[in-house]
């Protein structure tokens, strides 16, 4: 945090200006510097803490006046500011596993949740960055009362997305606001599935194994399609025994070529 106490007229530069200034409560490792008619610090001052500064008599003014001693002033720092965050804003998530995602918060009581399931014929839209609104049916919102640590202290809540989004698998995009200030948000996309792909390129086109986060095995009859930027199914096939499938890749494809693979089993995406 920075702090300037000023003069009313410019002050000569000191080779021993971390003496200049003293704190109580103490400021460690604070960095002094002269700045004009200023004394400029840098240092880690507390957040909602009241300090007493003492000025030095050796600071000299460019005309060479000098305090008629030591000086105080006491200020008080300003809270942190109101704020909401999700530490991990985008992953993947097994649905065979805890779900849980954490949020972190500084000066706010509580929360309201929103979250949207991005649709399976969408998700190029959503990967190109459209609304939520044009891509994603909304779920019910909620709201979480948070008990606060403390005031500027980081508070961690983790959220449980059984509870939130029922039986979760798909894609989601989901917000965290704070219920008691405005425009004090956070944004997140969680992926929920058990499936993981693999995907190279082969001269005939393109090779995905799909295979299980869970169990690290290959998946059988899985549905794997190449879409192109502009949302055309550019090829689509099923994935063997061996969790392996092969779609071609045309280069002059009108529609243009891959730019996503997208495996389907079920609800699972």
């Amino acid at each position: 945090m920075h702090v300037s106490l000023q003069f009313s007229t410019s002050l000569k530069s000191s080779s021993d200006v971390a003496h200049l200034v003293r704190f109580t409560p103490p400021v460690p490792d604070a960095e002094i510097w002269i700045n004009h008619s200023r004394v400029s610090i840098n240092g880690p001052f507390a957040h909602g803490q009241r300090y007493i500064a003492t000025v030095s008599d050796a600071v000299v003014g460019s005309n060479g006046e000098r305090l008629s001693g030591s000086q105080t002033i006491s200020f008080e720092t300003p809270d942190r500011s109101p704020a909401v965050r999700f530490p991990i804003s985008n992953g993947i998530l097994s649905p065979h596993g805890y779900l849980l995602l954490d949020v972190e918060t500084v000066n706010v009581a509580g929360l309201e949740l929103a979250a949207a399931r991005v649709h399976a014929n969408n998700l190029v839209q959503h990967l190109r960055g459209e609304y939520e609104s044009a891509t994603a049916r909304k779920l019910n919102p909620q709201t979480l009362r948070i008990g606060e640590p403390g005031k500027n202290i980081t508070k961690t809540t983790t959220l449980d997305l059984r509870q939130w989004l029922e039986q979760p698998l798909g894609v989601y995009h989901l917000r965290v606001k704070a219920a008691d200030h405005a425009w004090t948000n956070d944004d997140a996309v969680v992926t929920v599935t058990d499936l993981a792909l693999t995907c190279k390129r082969e001269r005939s086109g393109l090779l995905v194994w799909v295979t299980s986060l869970r169990t690290a095995q290959p998946v059988a009859n899985v549905k794997v399609s190449s879409l192109s930027f502009s949302n055309q199914t550019l090829a689509s096939t099923t994935t063997d025994s061996h969790g392996i499938a092969r779609l071609p890749c045309d280069e002059r494809h009108p529609d243009g070529k891959p730019w996503v693979i997208i495996a389907e089993q079920e609800a699972a995406l």
